[in-house]
């Protein structure tokens, strides 16, 4: 995302639009079609009617196509394979404003070739095998064009190799009234003929080589440029110029020239700078010179001296000396430099840290510095430089920025922007002052090694823009915005601060950057962000964390009420927490333009998501959703029309599964209530006992101790046998010495009859049951038993003991029959007369086996 702090903004803005007026041409572009445009076809060329303009490029076309629309204002020929523009091959096209005719193979012209095109503005014939020659470029070959604003002769047969069997077809241009730019190739030892003084409409003249065209010029007599008065713009770019070779007096001719390129011309040499400028000394319009790489690149190094400067224009305002292997400025250099200079370039140098900086503020309305490294990669060289100087002083040598705490740095008053990009800068920002007598606001620092920001950098009071975008910034600190107290855009894209988010989450980074605006946290392969990591950003409107590694964003922006762009595009992030959510809700009330990006971010598509995926679709946050996917079981599914239909099919589908996941939970609820219902059923007894189990064991331990009894026998019986037990069993047992617990007598008023029970059970030794009918049909008669039974299991010893009065059949006993076999019991005499000695012996038995 675009911050306003990456392009290059040089400090002439207030020129700018006087310099691409300078070098403003009819757009390129033949054809600009919008998106899903309807053509129709004519001989293989698409013609868009909404655009007038017809694309016939990459045909191979051999010769113009006659059946376009006549109506078309533009027709691109491009890369076909023309050889010549027959007569009048163009006349049905009489409304044509741009022609493209460029990469093809034409190497003649006609006089009629051009008929009928009154009304072109722009015409490209670059690229092609038009040698100039008289032959070539016959008089009156551009009469027809009447309107032509633009030309591109350039990068055509290569004459410049040709030595004087070529010149340039001034007479066959000179009809071009209205001619505003010319593009060239240039050649050697040839002048610009007196037909181009009658091209008085001419201001913009390029002749360069490489890349744009072939130029070999070498040589600049006094009389090159005689018929170029008018001219305001003079491109001579990498043309092969040498400084020994060029009259001094050879731009003096040039007397309405305002800007000046001639960069990239390595043999001229900073020694000739002097020389070469004396013509324009007097100059009061140049004010844009371009004199970079006019120094062999691979010289030992260069001394700029006041001498070098001396026939620099006063009217300069922008001077570029980039790439001149300048490793020493003289401090008297800069009492002779244009007073009114606003740029200076002087990067692609070896001065980064020199003396120089110490007298830059007498450059009074400087406002832009350029420091700026390289941006290309050499050649390797194919010669010795004859002319290369010899090597004056040594590179300065480096250390961190602010290592003498008392150095402070001047700057020129109206400096308001440093640029040192790709400067090879190697530095730990630690402490740096400047004097806070300065207008700096702009500070540039991109593409260098700047691992460690530290500081504080004092007494940048106005600055509003830091960058420092790829400089391997791994580690910040608070510090270091201590005393930028008007920062408003930051950027520190393509950095390595991955590790340091992830292991400084108490550390309050940006708390004292509250008038911060932007900030660019791009490509730093983050992937944990602290929920604190941005208090402090109050006033922040744009939030740029795209392409890092992060899975999620649980990160307090609530006090970022003015929050306008919160971009997490290309990273993991696939939903956003209702912290962040409810954020974005309440900014939007406030009427808020917020926009939220999350485009390649793997949005999960599923129902658990559907929350989310429906305040997506219904918040204005999101501006489109082109390039949003849907991530499904790990599968990605490219968007067409948003997640209006992805949400439609989650609500069916989700209200589905949402009843059948309500229908198997009530399901199997049912089932388990049943079966515990059938459990506590189907083994009440057993539940009671246990749990009256753990109560008697809690009152074995705490009623007795080791075998130690209170009763001997607890009688067991139904109130209906009350009056045998009373007048029989317990008399027979009393007078044999056997203690007797019976419940009618011995029973604690008050307790609970299981209470009751589980208490007589434990505190006597035996339980005799007195089994009858009446016994068998009774409740807590069958419970006492259960809890003797339980007594016998966890104890060890046996304590049932059943007394049988009444003959029953095994099915009226029940669950009884299982104790009964199980344990001792005695038949009591029935229907029979015993002796009294019989009795007597029954008694005993029973009395003794109690006990």
């Amino acid at each position: 995302m675009d911050l306003g702090v990456n392009n290059q903004v040089t400090s002439d803005l207030n020129n700018n639009n006087k310099r691409e007026s300078l070098l403003e041409l009819s757009k390129t572009q033949s054809c600009n079609p919008r998106r899903n445009s309807t053509y129709s076809i004519y001989s293989g060329c698409r013609c868009y009617n909404e655009t007038n303009c017809c694309d016939c490029s990459g045909l191979r076309l051999t010769s113009v196509p006659q059946n376009l629309p006549p109506n078309i204002t533009k027709l691109d020929l491009y890369n076909n394979a023309l050889t010549e523009i027959p007569p009048h091959s163009l006349k049905n096209y009489s409304r044509l404003r741009i022609l493209h005719l460029n990469s093809n193979n034409i190497s003649k012209l006609n006089e009629s070739s051009f008929s009928g095109l009154e009304n072109l503005t722009f015409l490209r014939l670059d690229d092609n095998s038009l040698a100039m020659t008289p032959d070539t470029f016959p008089v009156g070959v551009f009469k027809p064009l009447v309107s032509l604003t633009a030309l591109r002769l350039n990068k055509n047969f290569n004459s410049a190799v040709g030595g004087n069997n070529f010149s340039y077809p001034d007479l066959a241009l000179s009809d071009l009234k209205n001619l505003k730019a010319l593009y060239i190739d240039g050649l050697t030892n040839a002048s610009f003929g007196v037909g181009f003084s009658r091209m008085t409409s001419l201001v913009n003249f390029t002749v360069t080589g490489y890349l744009d065209g072939y130029c070999n010029i070498i040589c600049l007599s006094n009389t090159t440029f005689q018929y170029l008065g008018h001219i305001k713009v003079l491109n001579l770019s990498n043309c092969h110029l040498r400084g020994g070779h060029i009259d001094k007096d050879a731009f003096t001719p040039l007397v309405s020239l305002e800007m000046l390129d001639i960069h990239y011309n390595e043999d001229i040499g900073i020694k000739h700078l002097q020389h070469i400028m004396h013509g324009l000394r007097n100059n009061t319009n140049l004010w844009w010179l371009d004199v970079s790489t006019i120094e062999w690149r691979y010289s030992t190094g260069t001394q700029v001296n006041a001498s070098h400067v001396t026939n620099l224009p006063k009217s300069l305002t922008t001077l570029k000396v980039a790439g001149n292997s300048i490793e020493k400025i003289d401090n008297d250099t800069f009492d002779h430099l244009p007073p009114n200079l606003t740029l200076l370039d002087i990067g692609k140098n070896r001065i980064v840290f020199g003396v120089f900086l110490e007298f830059l503020p007498k450059l009074t309305k400087l406002q832009t510095l350029l420091i700026n490294g390289e941006d290309y990669l050499y050649d390797i060289p194919t010669s010795y430089n004859k002319e290369s100087i010899k090597h004056f002083h040594s590179l300065l040598k480096r250390r961190s920025v602010g290592d003498d705490n008392t150095l402070v740095f001047h700057l020129p008053p109206q400096l308001s922007r440093i640029e040192m990009v790709n400067a090879e800068l190697q530095y730990r920002l630690s402490r740096l002052t400047i004097d806070s007598n300065n207008s700096l606001t702009d500070l540039v620092l991109d593409r260098n090694f700047l691992p460690e920001l530290q500081g504080p950098f004092i007494g940048f009071n106005h600055l509003t823009t830091l960058s420092i975008h790829s400089s391997y910034v791994s580690s910040l600190e608070w510090t270091f915005f201590s005393h930028l107290p008007y920062l408003e855009h930051l950027n520190l894209g393509a950095n390595i601060l991955g590790d340091f988010f992830d292991t400084h989450h108490d550390e309050l980074i940006f708390s004292n950057s509250t008038h911060l605006k932007t900030l660019d946290l791009s490509f730093n392969n983050i992937y944990n962000l602290s929920l604190d990591a941005f208090v402090g950003l109050e006033n922040l409107q744009v939030l740029d964390l795209s392409n890092n590694r992060l899975s999620s964003f649980n990160v307090n922006i609530t006090f970022m009420n003015n929050l306008r762009v919160l971009n997490l595009s290309h990273t993991s992030v696939s939903t956003l927490p209702a912290l962040v959510t409810n954020h974005i809700d309440s900014l939007i009330k406030k009427h808020v333009p917020i926009q939220v990006e999350m485009s390649n971010c793997p949005i999960l598509c599923t129902c658990i998501q559907l929350h989310f995926l429906t305040w997506m679709i219904n918040s204005p946050a999101f501006k489109s959703f082109d390039n949003y996917y849907c991530a499904r079981n790990n599968i990605y599914t490219n968007l067409t029309n948003g997640y209006n239909k992805t949400v439609e099919l989650l609500n069916k589908e989700c209200a589905s599964n949402e009843k059948l996941f309500l229908f198997v939970v009530a399901a199997t609820l049912l089932v388990l209530f049943a079966l515990v219902g059938l459990m506590i059923f189907r083994f009440r007894w057993s539940l009671r006992y246990l749990y009256h189990a753990a109560m008697l064991n809690f009152h074995r331990r705490h009623e007795t101790k080791g075998n130690t009894f209170y009763y001997d026998v607890f009688i067991s019986y139904a109130n209906q046998d009350e009056r045998f037990v009373l007048e029989v069993v317990e008399p027979e047992l009393v007078k044999r010495g056997v203690k007797v617990h019976i419940h009618g007598r011995n029973f604690v008023a008050g307790n609970f009859i299981a209470s009751n029970i589980v208490s007589a059970v434990s505190m006597c030794r035996r339980t005799l049951v007195i089994l009858t009918g009446n016994f068998c049909k009774s409740h807590w008669c069958k419970y006492e038993v259960q809890m003797a039974n339980m007594e016998s299991v966890h104890d060890g010893r046996p304590v049932l003991i059943f007394l049988v009065k009444e003959n029953m059949a095994a099915k009226n006993l029940g669950e009884l029959m299982s104790f009964l076999r199980c344990n001792t019991y005695i038949p009591y005499p029935q229907g029979e007369q015993l002796s009294e000695r019989e009795m007597k012996a029954m008694w005993d038995k029973l009395a003794q086996d109690l006990r």
